[in-house]
């Protein structure tokens, strides 16, 4: 009977995950679904062309991988052949070198069948995010935390492009919940794949004094950085460089500012260059510091991360806040000041890229002053 019960249990608690699951996961899925399931829908018009060129050039000339006329050329030929035309635009390869072997796996696919593979691979990781952090939550949050999944444009800006900013939210959610060391130390490590992220996630390993996690993290970011230098050699490498200071520098219109909600778009728009982002930046990060022994640090962190980012694009903006929210939900945090942050990361950046930094770093402003809030307001 004892046996029967226990597997009875079982069943019962996997069912309940899975129901939990379900209940982020659905909502996430219905505005992808929309956009996937249109007649005219082609890949070829998408970032998934600029991606499955970089496959190609890092197989056959990984040496010209950051060659923007080049790489320009090579993915207008392939959208060309796909009856999508990119006429006038500057498709360059941004990420490290290592990252463009992950799409030379899916090169052994026709281009439309890579990208239906990818849209595959892209939903199961957004079920693997849901599953983790439905361990956490009640069914009422999973419920909310579906509403907010279904209002950001992220999860179908990611998948529509074949983009791989899902993988960054699976990778910070694990080390986020993660109870052992040596495995936190490689999800942020892996960070270093798109690495957007990865130095701000070291930090927070830091000011948690995780320095075994962080001594791995640091070891995988290494390894992967010589991965990419032997990859296009030290000349690619450089070239590399030279392509993200014009990025920085918005010499050309591959990373549109309205799209980063962060300090870094910010300066980039207002035309202060590095030294008025760090002016912006070391404040936040002494904030951020300052508040390790908050009860609500890894959301403070969280935050402070994405502004301070250099460049981040608005759908990993959004992805990472779809695990704020479910941290401070998890915390008890009441529902209006997530859904603020969701519609800060997401829709308002559309309209207006200083008034969604302003959105988020009143946020972060609040949700480091709250303990303090709550002290005052309580009654004597």
């Amino acid at each position: 009977m004892r046996i029967a019960d226990d597997v009875i249990a079982g069943s019962s608690l996997r069912t309940n995950q899975a129901g939990k699951t379900l209940l982020i996961l659905i909502p996430a899925l219905i505005l992808p679904f929309v956009v996937l399931a249109q007649r005219d829908f082609n890949p070829a018009e998408r970032d998934f062309a600029v991606l499955y060129v970089a496959g190609q050039t890092v197989l056959s000339a990984p040496q010209s991988l950051f060659d923007v006329k080049s790489h320009t050329a090579r993915t207008a030929a392939l959208a060309a052949h796909h009856g999508a035309s990119l006429t006038g635009s500057v498709t360059p390869w941004l990420y490290p070198a290592v990252s463009a072997w992950l799409y030379a796996l899916l090169t052994t696919l026709p281009f439309v069948a890579a990208f239906w593979m990818m849209t595959a691979v892209n939903l199961g990781a957004l079920t693997c995010a849901s599953h983790v952090m439905a361990s956490f939550q009640e069914p009422q949050n999973c419920r909310f935390l579906g509403l907010c999944m279904l209002a950001t444009p992220a999860i179908t800006g990611t998948m529509i492009h074949g983009q791989t900013a899902i993988f960054t939210l699976l990778l910070i959610t694990l080390a986020i919940y993660e109870e052992s060391d040596s495995r936190c130390g490689l999800w942020i490590g892996l960070l270093a794949l798109k690495p957007l992220f990865v130095l701000q996630m070291m930090g927070w390993l830091a000011l948690k004094r995780k320095w075994g996690a962080l001594g791995i993290a640091a070891g995988i970011s290494l390894a992967l950085a010589v991965i990419s230098v032997m990859t296009t050699g030290v000349s690619g490498f450089l070239a590399h460089i030279s392509l993200l200071r014009s990025v920085s520098n918005h010499s050309f219109d591959a990373a549109e500012i309205v799209s980063q909600p962060t300090l870094g778009g910010l300066s980039m728009l207002l035309g202060i260059g590095w030294l008025g982002w760090a002016a912006m930046a070391v404040p936040v990060i002494v904030v951020v510091a300052a508040s390790s022994r908050n009860p609500d640090f890894d959301t403070i962190a969280l935050l402070g991360g994405i502004l301070i980012a250099p460049y981040m694009h608005k759908t990993e903006v959004g992805m990472i806040m779809l695990l704020v929210v479910a941290v401070m939900i998890s915390r008890g945090w009441s529902k209006m000041a997530p859904v603020g942050l969701i519609l800060a990361a997401g829709w308002a950046t559309s309209i207006s890229v200083i008034g969604s930094v302003v959105m988020l770093f009143c946020g972060f402003l609040y949700v480091v002053l709250r303990p303090r809030l709550r002290r005052e307001i309580a009654p004597a």
